[in-house]
């Protein structure tokens, strides 16, 4: 019970994190202007919409943050939505990639679990990394502003300035190098 409990409070808590992550990105995006944040529950099940309905989008924090069930009903509403709005970009998108990539493609989904392989509909698309801000923005070098601003931004939320040790600078560009060099 102890090794469960050391494993799942720490995992319960990286969760939580990352879906406040993930909140944060969805507020920020809806605030562009010409986009629309649909906060819960909207009837259509998407985070993010073009005012004129042209694209639509689910947003994650992290590329694993969806189980397989979750995958296939994510899967599910963009058929919908492509079927409702045929010339509109529908995405299922996500801030952090596996191995960082950024990307813009054409979702090609097989339900394994239904042994099903849907149509190919190149206005249903995976986007990822610094493409989501780019999409939204229109600017390729959002998504790096973001990045440089949040530390910035907490420094003058806290009142205080805090700079980063030297190795957790050497770290912070380590990451901002996975991030942004292509």
């Amino acid at each position: 019970m102890k090794d469960w409990t050391n494993f799942e409070i720490p995992r319960q808590h990286d969760k939580t994190v990352s879906n406040r992550i993930g909140d944060f990105h969805q507020r920020l995006l809806g605030r562009v202007d010409g986009w629309v944040d649909l906060g819960r529950g909207h009837p259509s099940g998407m985070d993010l919409k073009k005012e004129d309905d042209s694209i639509w989008m689910e947003l994650k924090n992290k590329y694993n943050t969806m189980n397989s069930s979750s995958l296939r009903d994510t899967r599910f509403k963009c058929e919908e939505l492509a079927e409702k709005y045929p010339n509109a970009k529908i995405y299922w998108a996500y801030i952090v990639s596996k191995n960082y990539e950024s990307f813009d493609k054409t979702w090609i989904y097989k339900d394994n679990k239904q042994n099903v392989e849907h149509d190919v509909n190149d206005n249903i698309r995976i986007l990822a990394g610094k493409e989501v801000y780019t999409l939204v923005t229109g600017d390729e070098t959002a998504f790096e502003q973001l990045f440089d601003a949040i530390p910035k931004a907490i420094n003058d939320i806290k009142g205080v300035k805090h700079n980063l040790t030297p190795k957790d600078q050497i770290e912070f560009e380590k990451y901002k190098q996975l991030l942004f060099e292509d």
